[in-house]
């Protein structure tokens, strides 16, 4: 799949394509089923299919002073289209000049000129331009003088529940993330280095990997500039990818409270072994989040929190059948 970061970058005009348009903030189910009706529309017309985005997240940059909370970052989402099968993928800068073009300039100079669709999809909510004026009306008053068809995706719907960005961030943040991955199509993860923790795990027999302390001045976790939804403190049942190789286990969201810890941490515990004991410290991990198992507790000693890891341990082993 060829990435563009910028319509500016594209070294080769398109003369015909079948777009889609969209923040793909979180790309959930409902994201993909518009990406599946992108490719079929490119199947059925023998064009190249072309997703068109931006970054950052334009309320990042409309609305400064408050943090947004992504739930998939642009490598992933790359990795996504690119499993489904899209050809291409414009990431276009969002900055506070670009916000203040017209709808009519958007459309003219960012896809008619570089793109040339024959066909756009995107959501019922799509919004674009300046004030954001430009709507799904104002991509259909100019597909005839463009010469381009319009396909409108729905709201999608799973248990009665609208799939939304906003309805996963929440049951993220309540430790649902059962209900979240339901939602996602796949399970809700974050990615970090590798760095030293406390050391307090391998003398209770459970060493862990470590995320650096979460800021709590903004009660975000910063990754390039964006800021990524935080699961509520508890312990997890996960799945950790590293070095290309994936492995069960456990992970605490949460500060030590037995030790007094004021930082928050992503501690996780492989329930299998691996090949190297000791990861290089910046080594960048992946924890997938399938299921909260308890609440972070505060313990009157280490014999304490030692038999309830065990317990948890245990039951994680038991829940992922290993």
């Amino acid at each position: 799949m060829q990435i563009f970061y910028g319509v500016e970058k594209i070294n080769h005009p398109f003369d015909k394509c079948a777009l889609a348009l969209g923040n793909f903030d979180g790309f959930h189910l409902g994201h993909k089923e518009l990406i599946k009706l992108l490719l079929k529309k490119s199947v059925q017309e023998n064009l190249p299919a072309v997703v068109f985005t931006f970054s950052p997240h334009p309320a990042q940059v409309l609305k400064p002073q408050i943090l947004h909370e992504y739930l998939c970052s642009k490598e992933d989402l790359a990795l996504e289209l690119q499993k489904m099968g899209t050809q291409t993928l414009i990431i276009q800068p969002f900055t506070s000049h670009f916000s203040q073009l017209s709808p009519l300039n958007f459309i003219e100079k960012f896809l008619i000129q570089p793109l040339h669709p024959n066909h756009i999809v995107i959501g019922h909510d799509f919004k674009f331009g300046k004030a954001r004026q430009g709507s799904t009306e104002t991509l259909a008053s100019y597909s005839k003088q463009y010469k381009y068809t319009l396909s409108i995706l729905d709201p999608i719907y799973k248990q009665g529940i609208r799939i939304s960005s906003s309805h996963i961030r929440q049951f993220i943040r309540s430790g649902q993330v059962d209900k979240a991955h339901e939602l996602l199509g796949r399970p809700y993860n974050m990615m970090f280095p590798i760095v030293k923790g406390t050391g307090r795990g391998t003398p209770l027999g459970f060493s862990t990997l470590n995320s650096a302390p979460i800021d709590l001045t903004t009660s975000k976790y910063k990754q390039d500039k964006l800021t990524q939804v935080i699961p509520k403190t508890g312990v997890y049942f996960t799945q950790t990818t590293l070095n290309m190789k994936i492995y069960p286990s456990i992970t605490n969201v949460g500060f030590s409270p037995t030790f007094g810890d004021t930082g928050l941490r992503i501690e996780t515990h492989l329930l299998k072994s691996i090949e190297d004991q000791s990861p290089p410290l910046g080594q960048q991990m992946k924890v997938e989040f399938y299921l909260y198992h308890r609440e972070e507790m505060k313990f009157d000693s280490k014999s304490h929190l030692r038999a309830q890891i065990e317990k948890d341990v245990k039951a994680a082993t038991n829940w992922w059948k290993i």
